[in-house]
């Protein structure tokens, strides 16, 4: 009932966008613009591609370089909770990109009760990256044809 008024009651239409609408990259990019907004410059950033977010930090040591990388997953945990979305920690890659392999910080992060080790490679965007920055595995890959 609206003022006094009222009418029967009616099923509303499904809720959301059909799978592959072209609304859909657009829309999700208001629904995370919190999380990907962050200045990007020589200490860091973060970019997101539909439902893909990489986030990177850059610190002279191995130690200030995990402090940076908990502040990220910190982040992305608050807006999970803010936002209702959910990170998957089987899904969640962390890497050290470094030519001094003394400044790597192997230790594992905890993301939910899970354990995520760092990676010697990932691959963001279709980019098969090497924490070593030689990108031998990627041009092996595109040699080959994908």
């Amino acid at each position: 009932m609206i003022n006094g008024q009222s009418s029967e009651s009616r099923l509303l239409p499904q809720a959301g966008l059909p799978q592959g609408s072209p609304l859909s990259p657009m829309l999700f990019l208001f629904f995370n613009a919190d999380l990907v907004q962050t200045q990007i410059d020589r200490n860091g950033g973060a970019i997101a591609f539909v439902d893909d977010y990489t986030a990177w930090v850059s610190r002279p040591t191995g130690q200030s370089s995990r402090r940076g990388i908990q502040a990220i997953i910190d982040k992305a945990l608050d807006w999970e909770k803010h936002s209702g979305a959910t990170f998957e920690a089987e899904k969640t890659a962390i890497i050290h990109f470094t030519r001094y392999t003394g400044r790597v910080d192997s230790e594992p992060f905890t993301i939910e009760g899970e354990k995520v080790s760092p990676k010697d490679q990932v691959k963001v965007l279709g980019v098969v990256m090497d924490s070593r920055l030689h990108y031998k595995q990627h041009m092996a890959r595109q040699r080959l044809g994908g």
